[in-house]
């Protein structure tokens, strides 16, 4: 079986599809944008001034979600994205040979507020130098792709779930200035030549 070879370029590919993902907003905050339009809209043509103004605080409220969520949903991608952003530019990233301790789906509480949580769905592959953790943004478990680049090995983030156990073997990039796991290939399908990248 023949075996995709790793370069700066496919790494530079995958990390920058990752910085796209957390820069894509959330369909709830695009859903209550539309809904709060609406109720804004019906507000303005009710020539009832009781239920126009019903309409009014509603619209208020859904608007005052809407921003919520989005400074949230900022706040968050924000850390992710400039760190990706530049390990990118600056090839701030080593490259080592990891044996996976564990692979799971996890559910990670978020704090939204003080009094309010919400769940994400994350993948996770544990190694000694950390955990590969992909956070499910914008997509269904069975369709978030990995290594489109590749001809021959792309596969959804379900098929790697599939294929991987623990003690198979990954090539890991890790960022230089955090020591975080950023990126991994598993290492029957992909091979690495860590002088040349």
């Amino acid at each position: 079986m023949k075996k995709d070879v790793l370069t700066h370029d496919k790494i530079k590919h995958d990390l920058d599809r990752e910085v796209k993902q957390y820069t894509v907003m959330p369909k709830g905050i695009a859903t209550f944008a539309a809904v709060s339009l609406i109720f804004l809209m019906i507000c303005f043509r009710t020539g009832d001034f009781i239920l126009s103004i019903i309409f009014a605080v509603i619209s208020l409220i859904l608007i005052a979600i809407l921003v919520r969520q989005y400074l949230s949903f900022r706040k968050q991608s924000q850390a992710t994205y400039i760190s990706n952003i530049n390990v990118i530019k600056s090839k701030l990233y080593s490259i080592s040979t990891e044996t996976a301790h564990s692979v799971y789906r996890d559910v990670v509480r978020r704090n939204r507020n003080r009094t309010k949580h919400y769940s994400e769905s994350v993948f996770v592959l544990r190694f000694g130098a950390g955990e590969w953790k992909i956070t499910l943004v914008n997509q269904p478990y069975d369709t978030y792709m990995l290594y489109t680049w590749s001809e021959n090995y792309t596969t959804s983030l379900q098929g790697l779930d599939n294929i991987s156990c623990s003690g198979d073997d990954f090539f890991v990039v890790i960022d230089e200035n955090t020591q975080n796991v950023i990126y991994a290939y598993p290492a029957k399908f992909f091979e690495c030549d860590t002088e040349h990248l």
